[in-house]
């Protein structure tokens, strides 16, 4: 998604300091140590926006519908709020549509649109036996997408897919809580 000058200064002009954009940021779902200080309020919020665009805990949507709620009458967050991507929902996948069944794609699409590659990494290795899981994922440099793939396996032939590793989801995403419960509830016994 490109970056939107215009809803940047507009943000900017909104919250310029880095604790009103942290504020913001926790409002939308997101936890505070996730923005980094930055004097600089355009490059703080571009920096966000990326950030919300890639998979961060906070969705653009999100990001947009709580700076809204704050501005309810500006123009650029209303029309950058019509015109940003929905977050959709992994779809239910049967066990016809693929050989190893629906637990694994449904897993790796949930842990793709919660994560980045690095924050994904990070989020298994401070699961119990999160040193082992990290050592049996592929390399540094492999794309999100395979990444989630491979840890989902992983997960699920470990012992994983249960309460633990969905408490531990909705203590990293809560703005996601809606996103987790959906999955679990398919997933989980």
């Amino acid at each position: 998604m490109p970056v939107p000058m215009d809803l940047i200064n507009t943000l900017a002009d909104l919250y310029p300091e880095t604790r009103d954009a942290r504020a913001l940021w926790e409002r939308a779902g997101g936890r505070g140590r996730e923005v980094e200080s930055n004097p600089n309020a355009r490059d703080l919020w571009q920096r966000l926006w990326r950030q919300s665009s890639q998979g961060a805990s906070v969705t653009p949507e999100a990001l947009l519908k709580a700076a809204l709620a704050d501005n309810e009458n500006n123009a650029v967050l209303k029309g950058a709020l019509l015109t940003v991507p929905k977050i959709q929902q992994a779809p239910v996948i049967t066990q016809a549509e693929t050989p190893q069944g629906r637990r694994p794609v449904e897993l790796a699409a949930l842990l793709s649109s919660l994560f980045s590659a690095a924050e994904l990494r990070i989020f298994l290795y401070h699961l119990p036996g999160g040193r082992e899981l990290d050592n049996a994922l592929p390399g540094a440099v492999t794309p999100l997408s395979e990444l989630s793939h491979e840890a989902s396996k992983l997960l699920i032939k470990r012992g994983h897919l249960g309460d633990g590793l969905f408490k531990a989801l909705l203590g990293e995403r809560p703005g996601r809580a809606a996103d987790i419960e959906a999955v679990k509830r398919r997933l989980v016994p």
